[in-house]
Parts: C-alpha cells; structure tokens; sequence
C-alpha cells in the first residue's frame, strides 16, 4: 500500500506541509502568533512551556519543541523567543537544523523589539513558504508511516470492537515496516503483564513494569488510589466496572505485534516497529506523539459523550500539526454523531464484518487522510486551538 506524502531532506515523509512557528517559552506565545497571523499553511505551536523548568523537565522541553519542529509534517520551522529563555530559541533551531530542515530563529532581544522581531519573522515566513510550496507529493510506502493511537471515552464495547480494529491496523503497519506509537501510562495500570509478554527482550519489560509502577505510586503521593478512583464516571456509564477492564480493552489497541522499545515522552524512536511512550492520556498525548515523529494519530472512541463532541476529547481546539482521525466501533446513537467520526467500525459487533475486514476497510481511510483527505477536525473545525501542555514531572515555582 501507498500514500501520497512529502519527502523531507533526512528521509521522512510528511502528511501534511506547514511552516511552523515555535516559542521558546510561554512569552513569546502572541510573537509567534502575530507572525503566523494572515498565512496559509502557518501554524503557530503555541505552549505553556516555562523558563522555570529544572533538570529533567527542561531537558524535556527542549527535546520536545525540537521533536515539534522536525516533525516530517512541518516543511520548515521558525523559532520565536524573548531572547532570555532557559532553553534558548538559538539552541532549539539548532536541534531542528540538525534534521536537515529548513529552519530559523528570532528573538525580541537580537531585532530590538517586538514589532521588529514580527516584522522579521513574517519576511523569514514569506521565504520559507516559498520553499514548501515548491514540495510536491510523491508516492510513499507505509513503511514511511509513523502511526500513533489513543483511545478515549472507553466503554464495554470499546476492547471488542474500535480499539481491536486499531490494534489490527497497527499490526499491519507494523508488517508492512511502519512504525507504530500508543501510550497513556495511567491505561496499562492492570494490564502492564500483558503489553510485558510481547516485549522483545527483558530490558523492555522491566521498562513497561518500571513506568507503570512509578505512574501509580505518583499518584499514591497524593493520598489516591488509581485502581479505586478508575474508571471514571463516564466509562462507569459506558459499562466498565474495574480499571483492569478497562485497561485491558485498551491495550488492545496496541495490536499482536513484538514491543521493540520504550519511549519518554516526546522521544523519538530509533528504529521501525511498535513502541510504548510513557506519557499521561489527555492533552499531553498529541505533542507528546509529533515531537515522536507520528504524521498523523487514530483516536478510538466509545459511544459514551465524548464521542458526540465535534472536537477531540482531551484537546477540544484539536491538535493543528498532526490529523486527528475519529473512530467508533459503538453502533449506539451513531446516527445522530456521524458528523464527527472519520470512520465506523461497530459493523464489528452488529455481526456486518470481521473485525479484519473493517481494519483493511480502515487503513484504506487512513491513507487517504494521510495523503491529504480533510479529517472531521483537524482541518475543518479551526477556530480555536489549545495550548501545548507539557508532562512536566517536577516542581514549578
């Protein structure tokens, strides 16, 4: 199978073809958005990353907005700042280059203030179009594809029908030499034994074990036990009783195929095949997955209220550098949500399919998103965007 995608100078191929506009920090958020204000194909990243970050979370930051800006979807990348960020916008552009990309950077301090630094940031934009414009797309293999999955709005129905779908589609990606990224941390909490049999050495289970613990003594600091407080009261409703069902229903989703590696949040992998990222399962799964490399992400959905949102659940503005695709397997009230899913998939328990079936009929979905088909949101829905937010794990002051 192939999509139709944009080579990258390191090799990648992009979905989708933006110029990009990162802040360093928080502070430069309006300079990054009045540059990209008025341009087509501009998106401006704006985030809640701060100077204040230490040791680890700062590390985080940097490898973050350097994954953002690599990412194979953006054809160049500016980098705004003050000019006195703790990551500096000089260093961020510096990892960004490393990629090959065309990329630049602007700050208050250098051009002398902020009108200068938009006035020179929007001529550095004009360039940089001119160059993407020039991209063109070319046939591209699904081995090329980095595909990451989420799931959300979990019901009875979800580990039985969407989210085996998707686990069936990550496994033919996977075959074909794609690479495939799931996560959410707090979701394997009673069902890590079972990602851990796949593992393909013992290094990666232990890992698996290793952040599934430590994500459930986090949250044992504060006096919560997770396996008393999950599910939640939605996925209560939907028919999940204990958060060991409702794990196992989602790592489904995670398909049959050998767990080659463990990834940090926000890291990219170093080879083909299927990775777990420690990460939390709202907001933060979307950066998390494109500063990883993922072109593109499959949102499973249960047929609970999230699912009736014209907007992703988690990121109500959506995600603008990496198509959302909606997918329900719950035929309940399908009808009256239509409009907001990309795909169906309850034909799987309605007895219409196999579950097989609908994954070929899916992936077949899926590639004509990734070689340029509007999704329900992503491209559609763009009045307001949320703020990139960051899984910082240490102190803020």
């Amino acid at each position: 199978m192939e999509f139709l995608g944009y080579r990258r100078e390191n090799g990648s191929w992009g979905v989708r073809n933006y110029v990009v506009v990162i802040p360093a920090a928080n502070c430069a958020n309006g300079l990054a958005v009045e540059i990209a204000n008025g341009f087509d194909n501009v998106i401006a990243l704006t985030h809640i990353g701060r100077c204040n970050y230490f040791g680890p979370d700062r590390e985080m930051l940097w490898r973050v907005l350097v994954g953002l800006g690599s990412n194979p979807n953006a054809a160049a990348a500016l980098v705004v700042g003050m000019g006195c960020e703790g990551v500096s916008a000089g260093k961020i552009a510096s990892g960004i280059k490393q990629t090959g990309k065309l990329t630049e950077f602007v700050t208050i301090e250098e051009t002398g203030g902020f009108n200068r630094a938009v006035k020179k940031g929007r001529e550095i934009i004009k360039k940089m179009l001119e160059v993407a414009f020039k991209a063109r797309r070319e046939p591209a293999r699904l081995k090329d594809l980095v595909l990451s999955i989420k799931c959300g709005g979990s019901d009875s129905i979800s580990g039985i029908s969407g989210n085996i779908v998707v686990g069936k589609i990550s496994d033919k990606i996977i075959t074909e030499g794609g690479t495939v990224i799931f996560t959410e941390t707090a979701e394997i909490i009673g069902a890590e034994h079972v990602l851990a049999k796949r593992a393909v050495n013992e290094k990666v289970a232990g890992e698996i074990y290793s952040f599934a613990n430590q994500m459930e003594r986090r949250i044992s600091a504060v006096g919560i036990d997770i396996r008393g407080s999950q599910p939640t009261p939605a996925n209560i409703k939907g028919g999940l009783t204990t958060i060991e069902e409702k794990s196992l229903g989602a790592v489904v989703k995670s398909g049959t195929s050998p767990i080659q590696g463990t990834l940090k949040w926000g890291e990219q992998p170093a080879e083909k095949g299927l990775f777990f990222m420690d990460g939390p399962s709202n907001t933060e799964v979307f950066p998390g997955c494109a500063a990883a490399g993922a072109q593109l992400l499959i949102y499973s959905l249960g047929g609970g209220l999230p699912a009736k949102m014209p907007m992703v659940p988690a990121c109500s503005g959506g995600f603008p550098l990496i198509p959302i695709v909606k997918l329900t397997g719950n035929p309940k009230g399908y009808e009256k949500i239509k409009n907001n899913i990309d795909i169906y998939v309850g034909s799987v328990v309605q007895g219409e399919e196999t579950a097989e079936e609908a994954a070929e009929r899916a992936l077949k979905e899926i590639i004509k998103i990734a070689s340029g088909e509007k999704t329900t949101i992503m491209e559609s829905l763009r009045g307001y965007m949320e703020q990139i937010s960051f899984n910082v794990t240490g102190p803020l002051v």
